[in-house]
């Protein structure tokens, strides 16, 4: 029988990434079994995107200690969720283990896990036993045992697996909630998941041949989980990659604390991948903005997927970027879901409306400080987002801003190809040549019309032609916020600014900002555009619109638009809102914005 006695880099990342396949494979069953520490329905999809983040920018080399450097990178870039971080954590315990070394015998290797697993504890403030921990404890102290026994890894991997079996069912036993669910920890079962890959690929002589494919849709019915939704105490899943020079992790511990639960510090000091729940991301994310530089942030509402696990309207998704100016209160009422687009200030990456306060963004836009940057979101976020929604939706309705003012159609264009063919769940990719209200206002009637019966495939084909019936008027104060964001041609800008008026910026026929017309102030140009909706609905029936505002100040301007659009249109606005940071960025400070569309 073949045995292998030393391992080195290639030899650990492709029994790595046998692993990973079978949990893979699998994502969507951990994602059904979720329970703790809050059943929101993510782990499989948690672990998978720290997981593939690994696969997508590790190379492995022979050296072992190179290898795992990359791997601990990687891990600390991708890792979502509880589950994710500890794993991150225990690759990056495996790396100081095993810096200096090249290649490793069984001993060595068993010897290295067991204070791995001791870091990883040392990353959580109150670590749970019955989860992946107790698994990855159990697995170290059998490694321990049988590297007296053996100084072969084949047999290593394939007795501790039998142990790790047994370990897992104890788990159904050591937490509450999953006793009252009747299931495994999802964290634990992803790890045996990932054990099992390990060890049929060894005993398959390490084919590498069978590593072909990444991921594959695994359907359960609902009927087959009957899992409890217990009370979930902090709403918000937050995660924050950041970086600096000696990053003092006890004083964010110290601060983050009092602020929720389930606090992970992930990394080392100069790389730190920090999760926490709470209530406030934005105040999490701002308190470490102004410790270290953050470099990527991630925030799940758990109550929200909770209820699309338990309670959903449709089996027709329906996923917005943030540039869709929705309020919170639509999003939930109609159960749309929501990429962020990315901010940056400073140095710092904000999530747009998820992890920067609107009122704090519009205040440093007012400032001298550097033009802020905005952002497409990764594509690593709109697959991870696409494949969530895959395990609980039929199809996927994406609609975009528009292809003329951002990347990000396409970018979703590309993600649902790619999970299309993945799960076999239809995902329609809308340009709607639009942003803001008139974005949000399409969303919202593909949600009405899905409550109304319309079907996945007329809602596609009708989507076009409700797009080309949206328009949007944003009302500016002045033209340079267009111009520094890019938004108008500094040539159109610059004429502008010189005549001393002020324009109406609105989407031309290709989705890129035009000006639609000019006046001497902004009270001139709110009166011509509600002159223009009055004159649009004596041709055509309105279906819907709404008002915006961009700063504080411009919302009384804004609500006082409001009384006179109801008095001409019979109708009160779908809804009020304020333009969301990355649409502002361009808008600028003083901006009102009516959108409309037509039946």
């Amino acid at each position: 029988m073949q045995q292998i006695k030393r391992i080195d880099g290639k030899n650990f990342y492709y029994m790595f990434l046998a692993g990973s396949k079978n949990l893979l494979l699998n994502y969507a069953y951990l994602n059904k079994i979720n329970v703790f520490p809050v059943p929101d329905g993510d782990t499989g999809t948690n672990m998978s995107s720290t997981i593939q983040s690994i696969i997508d920018q590790v190379k492995p080399v022979k050296k072992l200690n190179k290898t795992l450097e990359d791997m601990v990178d990687a891990a600390l870039d991708g890792a979502r969720g509880n589950s994710g971080l500890i794993v991150a954590q225990f690759v990056q315990g495996l790396y100081n283990e095993l810096q200096n070394e090249a290649k490793v015998d069984a001993p060595t290797f068993a010897q290295a896990v067991s204070k791995a697993v001791d870091h990883t504890y040392s990353a959580l403030v109150h670590p749970k036993e019955g989860t992946i921990l107790t698994l990855f404890r159990k697995w170290s102290e059998v490694l321990l045992k049988l590297a007296y026994e053996t100084d072969d890894f084949i047999s290593l991997v394939q007795s501790s697996y039998r142990e790790l079996e047994k370990a897992l069912c104890d788990t159904k036993n050591q937490l509450s909630a999953l006793t009252k669910a009747g299931v495994v920890d999802a964290g634990a079962q992803g790890f045996v998941f990932f054990v099992k890959g390990m060890l049929d690929f060894i005993l398959a002589g390490g084919d590498l041949k069978d590593l072909v494919g990444t991921r594959q849709k695994i359907l359960i019915s609902e009927e087959e989980m009957d899992i409890p939704q217990d009370q979930i105490t902090y709403r918000f899943c937050t995660e924050a990659l950041i970086t600096g020079i000696n990053i003092e992790r006890e004083k964010i511990r110290e601060h983050l604390g009092p602020m929720g639960d389930s606090l992970v510090l992930a990394g080392n000091s100069n790389k730190l991948r920090v999760h926490i729940h709470t209530d406030t991301p934005q105040m999490v994310v701002k308190y470490l903005s102004e410790f270290a530089v953050v470099q990527n942030a991630k925030v799940d509402d758990m109550v929200f997927q909770t209820e699309i696990r338990d309670h959903r309207k449709s089996d027709v998704a329906i996923l917005v970027d943030s540039s869709a100016d929705i309020p919170d209160e639509v999003l939930w009422k109609y159960q749309i879901h929501l990429v962020p687009l990315k901010v940056q200030l400073d140095n710092n990456i904000f999530l747009d409306r998820i992890t920067l306060l609107h009122d704090d963004f519009y205040a440093y836009l007012a400032s001298n400080r550097p033009y802020p940057k905005t952002s497409l979101p990764s594509l690593k976020d709109i697959q991870n987002k696409m494949s969530y929604l895959a395990t609980y939706y039929k199809a996927i309705i994406v609609i975009n801003v528009s292809s003329g003012l951002s990347g990000t159609w396409q970018a979703c264009k590309e993600c649902g190809k790619k999970i299309q063919a993945q799960t076999g769940i239809p995902i329609e990719v809308c340009d709607t040549k639009t942003l803001a209200g008139a974005q949000g206002l399409l969303a919202l009637r593909v949600a009405k019309a899905l409550e109304g019966g319309l079907s996945f495939a007329d809602i596609t084909r009708l989507l076009p032609v409700w797009s080309q019936l949206s328009n949007v008027y944003a009302i500016t104060k002045t033209i340079k916020y267009f111009v520094k964001g890019g938004r108008i041609g500094k040539v159109k800008g610059f004429f502008a600014t010189l005549m001393g008026v002020v324009p109406v910026v609105t989407p031309d026929k290709d989705g890129k900002g035009s000006i639609f017309l000019k006046s001497v102030n902004q009270n001139k140009s709110i009166d011509r555009i509600v002159e223009v909706v009055r004159k649009k609905i004596k041709t055509q029936s309105l279906h819907s619109y709404c008002v915006e505002y961009t700063n504080i100040e411009s919302k009384p301007i804004a609500e006082a638009i409001i009384p006179r659009l109801v008095e001409i249109t019979g109708k009160q606005p779908a809804f009020f809102t304020q333009v969301t940071p990355v649409v502002g960025n361009h808008a600028g400070v003083g901006t009102v914005a009516i959108a409309t569309l037509m039946e």
